[in-house]
């Protein structure tokens, strides 16, 4: 999302219990939503800040997930799958 005039995505300091900001580019905030947030709300918190310029959805890779499920990155899982026949059994179980 991008506020107009804002380059430092200042607007994103009224986003706390919203969403959590994830980076930002250019002005271009990527965030993240928390739990049961309508995007909406993130939304007027940009309003409120200016003109919004840019506003839209991403949706997480699946990879992310796993990532975010696990805490490991998938080259880490790969790896322990090579040197742990447990972890291998387990992971040809799941797949």
């Amino acid at each position: 999302m991008k506020v107009a005039g804002d380059d430092q995505a200042r607007w994103t300091s009224g986003l706390v219990g919203i969403a959590t900001v994830q980076g930002v580019k250019a002005g271009t905030a990527t965030v993240a939503l928390r739990s049961r947030v309508d995007a909406q709300e993130v939304l007027d918190v940009a309003r409120r800040a200016g003109p919004v310029e840019q506003f839209g959805f991403e949706r997480r890779r699946l990879s992310e997930v796993f990532r975010d499920a696990v805490g490991a990155d998938l080259e880490d899982v790969s790896k322990t799958e090579q040197t742990s026949q447990g972890t291998t059994k387990l992971t040809e179980a799941a797949r």
